[in-house]
């Protein structure tokens, strides 16, 4: 069971307060730090730390609107980010947009084919200096075991006028992948590097299968709807 919108919390080590010093008694009781009379600062230059300690980020970790983990000087995010821009188009109606349904359809067959279409929220914004990115599409299915192709939309489109007649043009990606009934991961590597250096529109889902799939989406009010969940450190 994947458990979605989990919070991501990033909670630093407990600095425990130092023991006191223990000065020596030199036996001159009216002796005076000279530094303190003059009022020269004697503290000393210190690099700021946070709270583990560890080497501070450049810059806060600040993405999405949340500050997230910063350890060893580097930051660190693993959060899911819901899908609100979907749909699919079919060939039985090819002038009807479906953007408003609950279901994205996915299917085959001679003048019976229909094909999702998901945004990819983020992969615009993502932060500068990226280390490393691992992103993953999480769905709900209503059918399955089936398998799917992943397509990379390389036009805008909108959820609420895409049509058969209007689909933007796709290329592919790898080879099928497995869909399970419930949630199922998919990984979006083959996308991240096909998409490298270009606009990310999203991704386009078809079938070969006989099978007639049936996807929960963005419209679906039982909240198991479409999301990214990314995991980055920059």
């Amino acid at each position: 069971m994947i458990e979605l919108n989990p919070e991501f919390v990033a909670e630093g080590d407990e600095v425990a307060e130092g023991a006191p010093v223990e000065s020596s008694d030199t036996g001159e009781s009216d002796a005076t730090d000279e530094s303190s009379m003059d009022g020269s600062d004697t503290s000393s230059d210190v690099t700021d730390t946070d709270s583990s300690g560890d080497v501070p980020c450049p810059d806060d970790c600040l993405f999405d609107g949340i500050n997230h983990a910063c350890v060893d000087g580097t930051c660190e995010a693993g959060f899911y980010n819901v899908i609100f821009e979907d749909t699919y188009a079919g060939e039985q109606n090819p002038s009807q947009p479906h953007g408003f349904e609950d279901r994205l359809r996915v299917a085959s067959g001679q003048g019976m084919a229909q094909r999702a279409f998901l945004e990819l929220p983020l992969l615009d914004t993502l932060p500068p200096g990226l280390e490393s990115m691992t992103v993953t599409l999480v769905v709900y299915s209503d059918t399955g075991p089936t398998m799917i192709d992943m397509h990379r939309v390389m036009e805008p489109w909108s959820a609420n006028t895409l049509t058969w007649m209007s689909m933007p043009m796709t290329e592919a990606l790898g080879g099928p992948t497995s869909l399970q009934s419930g949630f199922t991961e998919i990984d979006l590597s083959d996308y991240l590097e096909a998409a490298a250096g270009n606009p990310s529109y999203g991704i386009s889902l078809r079938t070969m299968s006989a099978n007639d799939i049936q996807l929960r989406s963005s419209e679906d009010p039982s909240g198991m709807t479409p999301q990214v969940h990314y995991e980055l450190r920059w």
